[in-house]
């Protein structure tokens, strides 16, 4: 036995893994009740890439000493690689380290969660990895694809149940404009309009439609109504700012260029939740009309309404953050919170409180519309965390140009420009190819598309 182990630490120096797996396979042999030599055993069947039979020696290891470092672990690995996402689960929520915090046990357990669609389970799974053994990019891959489809998720609920809701002809607004059924699009944003007056995001949408088509006078008066309900929209400032700057207007584009600055500084996180503009009662739960909201509210809530409104939304949710460390607090404070933490980017922020209206007011159509929202700004945040740390990646690139193309802004040309330098990172991609045609079309280039 003693010179197997010697020819074993030799193998492994060496790195010589077929070698490894010959000696475990002897010593487990000799050893049939040694939980260490099949674990042994499992672990070079798994770095070669066998997995069933990493399998089989794992699951007798499991059989001997089953909280034995490392056993249950990389039986939920080995499972997972051989798509058994149950078996995998199963193993990875018993494993001791997960019990103790380990960033890769937390990776595949997320990853596991994912592939089963338990996505809600899955996020916070793969946060807990980040910066704790699994490479990062691999958790931020991962992240970024299960926000888009939680996203996915709740705009879904939302058009099964509340079709006829504002926020559902907001988003059906939105994605006719993401494929390019500009028409209709402004059928729908107005139709939410008129069920929601002062409702934010119909007129920024029909403002970019008609800012993509040229038509700049119709789209910057689009924009100021959105600034009515939205003083805080970046996209709107920016658009008012560039067309008084082209108008002559300095003084007039230096204020709204500087506040769309002010305002953009969190990236992606301009998007907001439907909010109605003040004096008019939104439609969207019994608390949302100041007078509903419990008596002890009315001031903070008043004056971070007030700080909305002016455009200072980092003053807003100071106040509803200590008066929600006081008392409760209404449906209408956390939803206002919602909205400024998604207009700061503090898109988690944004989760944990509309988690918190739909704990209060099932079906919520704004807490709904305003999560798929949130989940699309952590996707972007993600992909553009991945993008810093793998630039030359032509997958990270189609990855990030994704999350634009779909994200809060639907930004079009910049996913374009993602697309393109994935594109000349890996000409042949058909991949690559393929989301290029697709934004083109999205943005009426049907020629080059």
């Amino acid at each position: 036995m003693a010179v197997l182990h010697s020819e074993l630490r030799q193998a492994s120096q060496a790195q010589d893994q077929e070698r490894v797996r010959e000696v475990y396979s002897e010593i487990a042999i000799l050893q049939p009740r040694s939980a260490e030599a099949h674990r042994g055993l499992g672990l070079a069947c798994y770095l070669e890439g066998d997995f069933e039979a990493a399998l089989i020696a794992l699951e007798q290891a499991r059989s001997l000493q089953p909280d034995l470092a490392g056993v249950r672990l990389y039986l939920g690995i080995c499972y997972y690689r051989l798509n058994r996402f149950e078996a995998a689960l199963s193993e990875l929520e018993r494993s001791p380290e997960l019990r103790a915090g380990d960033g890769t046990a937390s990776f595949w357990l997320g990853a596991s969660y994912r592939a089963l669609g338990r996505l809600s389970e899955a996020i916070p799974a793969l946060e807990a990895a980040l910066g704790r053994g699994p490479s990062e990019a691999d958790v931020l891959r991962l992240l970024t694809r299960a926000h888009s489809e939680r996203a996915a998720e709740w705009f879904s609920e939302l058009l099964g149940e509340s079709a006829d809701s504002a926020p559902a002809r907001l988003l059906r607004a939105e994605e006719l404009a993401m494929d390019g059924v500009l028409d209709a699009a402004l059928r729908e944003a107005d139709a939410a309009s008129a069920s929601m007056p002062g409702l934010s995001g119909p007129h920024r949408l029909k403002g970019e439609i008609l800012w993509r088509r040229g038509e700049r006078e119709l789209a910057v008066r689009e924009f100021r109504m959105e600034l009515l309900s939205n003083p805080c929209s970046a996209e709107a400032h920016l658009r008012i700012g560039i067309h008084a700057r082209q108008a002559g207007e300095t003084a007039v584009a230096e204020r709204h260029l500087r506040s769309a600055r002010r305002y953009g500084r969190s990236g992606s996180g301009s998007e907001r939740l439907p909010e109605a503009s003040p004096g008019r009662e939104s439609r969207v739960g019994p608390e949302a009309a100041s007078g509903q909201v419990p008596a002890a509210s009315r001031s903070a809530f008043a004056a971070a309404r007030h700080a909305f409104q002016r455009g200072e939304a980092e003053l807003a949710v100071d106040l509803l953050e200590r008066a929600l460390a006081e008392r409760p607090g209404s449906v209408a404070e956390r939803r206002l919170l919602a909205t400024c933490s998604l207009e700061m980017g503090r898109a988690r922020k944004a989760v944990r409180r509309l988690r918190e209206v739909l704990s209060r007011q099932a079906s919520d159509p704004a807490a709904i519309y305003g999560l798929g929202r949130a989940h699309e700004l952590l996707a972007a945040q993600a992909a553009d965390r991945l993008l810093e740390l793998d630039p030359r990646s032509p997958g990270v690139r189609l990855l990030r140009g994704e999350a634009l193309e779909r994200g809060p802004r639907y930004d079009f040309e910049g996913a374009l420009a993602e697309f393109r330098e994935a594109e000349a990172l890996d000409p042949d991609d058909p991949g690559v190819q393929q989301a290029i045609g697709r934004v083109l079309f999205k943005m009426q280039r049907l020629e080059d598309a």
